[in-house]
């Protein structure tokens, strides 16, 4: 952990101060992008290594758009859910760290690809559920009495919907 806080010294001053704020814009964005052209999202700035070897590099940062979902309504939640959680995460470990953690994730999201595509030679296009898949997790480790209400009635705990979401 020392190289952690070294790490911190150095680098914490080009931290990006509450990331997830600039996340959600960019699934807004891409939301407004499939509501607008519904193929254009996996046509051109999906993680598709296949592509990327092609030449379509740009595909390595822009898969980062992709909408949570395609209904306004869950959208929406999903945007504040994320940003919650988000932000709750950047406040409990700093902005570093954050920055860290997600862009850890990033990494480990193409890595996932590029690994997936030389095993099986299949080009499958990844997006960034599974970076908001462990957001979520991380925020149940952190806070596991935060309680969230289940359809908007039923109050359940954080860590039971973590348990869920892990068992499916």
């Amino acid at each position: 952990m020392k190289w952690l806080y070294k790490a911190e010294r150095k680098l914490g001053k080009y931290a990006i101060s509450n990331l997830m704020k600039y996340i959600v814009f960019l699934y807004v964005i891409g939301f407004v992008l499939t509501l607008m052209m519904p193929e254009f999202y996996y046509s051109w700035l999906s993680l598709d290594i296949g592509k990327i070897l092609q030449g379509q590099v740009w595909r390595v940062v822009t898969f980062l758009i992709q909408p949570p979902d395609s209904n306004v309504f869950f959208v929406l939640i999903s945007v504040y859910l994320y940003y919650m959680i988000g932000t709750s995460l950047e406040n409990a470990w700093g902005s570093f760290l954050f920055n860290l953690y997600f862009l850890m994730g990033i990494i480990f999201n193409i890595l996932a690809a590029v690994l997936f595509y030389v095993i099986t030679g299949i080009s499958y296009p990844i997006g960034i559920e599974y970076i908001n898949q462990s957001l979520f997790f991380a925020f149940a480790a952190m806070y596991p009495n935060m309680q969230f209400t289940l359809f908007f009635l039923i109050p359940i705990k954080v860590k039971y919907l973590a348990w869920i979401y892990g068992a499916l």
